[in-house]
């Protein structure tokens, strides 16, 4: 799009759509599923069809009773498998116009921005529609944070504001709440299910990327299926879903094999360990210092959170020597719940990929671009400021001269800035009166003076007429030790 100016300095529209190719995405890998879809399925019709129409003609053929009930038959069969064929193409219609709608509603979008720049002489379009896109980064972040703790009264957050405010159509939350919802089956409840049924329809892409994410999906099932005890089905998984890995996982389903076999063994020292947690936290007889469990116990009046390793006494497994062996403990790694965790993020990457989402939240990426516009050298720094002998001096110049309103080092934003870039300034900012004194402090003249002015007139401390404190090391200067400074 032809770049325009506007009264005020912000990003063209070619910058927005870059930033915002998600929007197109994700309609356009729907159409694409779709499309696929609808392929395979004229395909199968007309094989099928074709099958009937050979039987048809060789009942037809056969010119007896028997063959024309047959050929009637085929006919009948033909006519049904139209009629489903035509409601699966309808179904598959209908699920494509809302797609294309919101497509249409997308490109609408953005070309309101290009009129909205061209109307130099009134910006109140172009800030409605920041305030419109504000409104969708703040939906697109609710939808992504709405978890299944989430108050069943307050339904969907992100869906509900973006409803209210007429922009439904311009975010997909239907994909957002999918993978939020499968993330949390995996997080939250430790159930593979949903996540399964994604990768059965995704097999295509995943193949196509070189995935790890099924064979570690079906790795998972395969571990839960032994911690179960289910041995039979565990092994009917191994065989099905990851033997057709040997050639890129061997070192996995090696020790898929090992555990299997060491499963037993591995679930006795689980049991020991938690058995010994559970006695730590629960013992309350004698001395109630006795050790660091019972300590914080005594002193808190609750149970610590997480109880050490080194108080949890190994199972004696000595005679099969499995505790001193390196696949041992890989196979106690396997059965760390820590596992979902790694999992889940695996999904993610795939499934924001599919779509071309960013994993990090849009609004903080925005916010993100808005503060490494603002943070200088100053930023994120814990000033030390001396004290005075007066402690209202103290008082009124926290109040009145360094309160900080920065917006970069509000403890808000101070964790998004942390890591941003300095911005690049090519041109000073500074009063119209800057001064340095003597300590190498600057500042600007007249709220120097008025300081000083303000503080001897509600009797917090004594200056001269031409004395000055300084609000930093509260050290007095007179107005003869001010050095001018000028912008380079």
């Amino acid at each position: 799009m032809a770049e325009t100016t506007s009264l005020i300095n912000e990003p063209d529209v070619d910058f927005h759509l870059k930033l915002n190719q998600h929007s197109f995405n994700i309609p356009y890998e729907q159409l694409q599923r779709n499309s696929r879809y609808l392929n395979r399925l004229i395909e199968k019709e007309i094989d099928e069809l074709n099958s009937h129409y050979e039987r048809l003609n060789i009942a037809l053929g056969s010119g007896n009773i028997e063959g024309d009930k047959k050929a009637l038959q085929e006919l009948k069969d033909i006519i049904r498998s139209v009629e489903i064929f035509e409601k699966r193409l309808q179904k598959r219609v209908n699920e494509e116009v809302p797609i294309l709608k919101r497509l249409e509603v997308r490109i609408n979008f953005f070309k309101e921005l290009e009129n909205a720049k061209q109307q130099v002489a009134d910006i109140t379009p172009l800030m409605e529609w920041y305030l419109k896109f504000t409104n969708i980064l703040i939906g697109d972040y609710l939808t992504r944070h709405t978890t299944s703790n989430s108050s069943p009264e307050l339904g969907l957050p992100g869906v509900t504001f973006l409803e209210q405010e007429g922009i439904q159509d311009l975010l997909d939350t239907d994909i957002l709440l999918t993978g939020n919802r499968i993330s949390t089956a995996l997080v939250d409840n430790h159930d593979l299910r949903p996540l399964l049924d994604w990768i059965n329809d995704s097999k295509s892409y995943l193949k196509k990327n070189g995935s790890r994410l099924e064979f570690e999906a079906r790795f998972q099932q395969y571990i839960e299926l032994l911690k179960a005890s289910e041995y039979e089905e565990a092994i009917k998984c191994f065989q099905d879903y990851l033997l057709k890995f040997v050639n890129t996982n061997f070192n996995e389903l090696t020790h898929a094999s090992g555990l299997l076999l060491s499963i037993n063994y591995c679930k006795e020292i689980m049991k020991a360990k938690a058995s010994e947690r559970s006695a730590i936290l629960t013992k309350d007889d004698g001395n109630p210092l006795e050790n660091e469990i019972r300590a914080y116990k005594y002193f808190f009046h609750k149970k610590p959170k997480i109880v050490e390793q080194q108080h949890v006494k190994p199972v004696d497994l000595s005679y099969m020597n499995l505790s001193q062996n390196t696949d041992f403990e890989k196979y106690m790694l396997l059965l760390d719940d820590k596992r979902w965790g790694l999992l889940n993020e695996l999904f993610l990457k795939d499934y924001y990929s599919l779509y071309g989402i960013s994993q990090n939240d849009p609004l903080l990426i925005y916010l993100s671009l808005g503060i490494s516009t603002l943070k200088t050298r100053e930023c994120l720094h814990h000033r030390r400021v001396a004290k005075s002998s007066s402690p209202l001096v103290d008082k009124k110049v926290e109040e009145e001269v360094l309160q900080n309103s920065c917006p970069v080092c509000d403890k808000t934003f101070a964790p998004i800035a942390e890591s941003l870039p300095f911005a690049h300034h090519t041109q000073s900012q500074l009063f119209d009166d800057p001064i340095m004194l003597p300590n190498g402090n600057i500042y600007e003249a007249k709220r120097l003076k008025r300081l000083a002015k303000y503080l001897v007139d509600i009797k917090a401390i004594e200056l001269g007429e031409t004395e000055v404190i300084d609000p930093i090391d509260k050290q007095i200067y007179n107005e003869a030790d001010f050095i001018t400074m000028y912008p380079t």
